[in-house]
């Protein structure tokens, strides 16, 4: 419950950008288990991090890592008493390579704007936001801090907007200083045809409805994924964005990683068209 919470040291974000993606690894491979129960186990660990807070001055890692691998070791063992295994379900298990070919700048870029974003809001709004970013539903944050589901769903929200301005605000700054972001700017307040016919115009807020934040950013990395594979093939129709899948690697990869964006994008649209949004 809520009285149960240590109060936040406010270095939390940045400690789960640093070493979340290391303790998901270590946590799969010490306990030989699937991605989605690693992810699981360790958004219930950072929970446990958020209520218990332990010493940072001590072996906080090895804590973090030993409540993840428990966590792991249950769900895991659940999972086998609910479910028998096939060869299909193996075969889901084999960890693939991701369709956005690594771009670590990108990745840090995005990583620090999430962090700074973070710090910017107020302890109590941020608490509700990294249990959110950590994958915990409503329910659970409503459980772990004694909160009803109405209160939770008004801090997301309140949490969002948030997020969502400050998001707005730091894109803005970074428009005269970085040159990729120029590039998102001007494809963001001119799009060229080719890319209206590809996925349309950027969302827009609506009022601030909840989600709006995540559909720009997937409209954002659609745009320049986009943009990148246009740069590396010289690929210049006027009315086309992509055109056909190239045959060399480095390009048919971009190419996918577009179309993985452009496909994201519009099922969100198609979603928000169904809900009426």
């Amino acid at each position: 419950m809520a009285d149960d919470y240590k109060p936040q040291q406010g270095d939390e974000a940045d400690l789960f950008a640093l070493f979340n993606d290391q303790l998901m690894r270590r946590v799969q491979r010490a306990v030989n288990c699937t991605p989605e129960i690693a992810e699981d186990a360790c958004s219930i660990a950072w929970a446990q991090f958020l209520r218990y807070q332990p010493d940072r001055s001590r072996e906080w890692r090895a804590w973090m890592f030993k409540t993840a691998q428990r966590e792991a070791w249950a769900l895991a063992r659940a999972r086998r008493e609910t479910r028998s295994l096939t060869k299909e379900d193996v075969r889901g298990w084999v960890v693939t390579e991701p369709l956005d070919p690594h771009d670590p700048f990108r990745e840090r870029d995005e990583l620090e704007a999430a962090v700074e974003v973070l710090a910017q809001l107020p302890p109590r709004l941020r608490q509700i936001a990294f249990l959110r970013a950590t994958g915990h539903q409503y329910r659970d944050i409503s459980e772990m801090t004694g909160d009803s589901l109405t209160r939770v769903s008004s801090l997301v929200r309140r949490a969002n907007d948030h997020i969502r301005d400050a998001l707005l605000e730091l894109h803005a700054t970074e428009v005269t200083t970085h040159p990729r972001a120029a590039c998102l700017h001007e494809l963001e307040a001119s799009p060229p045809d080719w890319l209206l016919q590809e996925i349309g115009r950027p969302p827009r807020s609506h009022g601030g409805r909840q989600g709006y934040a995540k559909r720009l950013l997937d409209w954002r990395r659609a745009a320049l994924s986009i943009e990148d594979y246009r740069k590396l093939t010289g690929f210049d129709s006027q009315v086309r964005a992509l055109g056909l899948r190239p045959r060399d690697e480095a390009p048919a990869q971009a190419f996918d990683a577009a179309v993985h964006a452009v496909e994201i994008v519009n099922r969100q649209r198609a979603r928000c068209q169904e809900l009426g949004r």
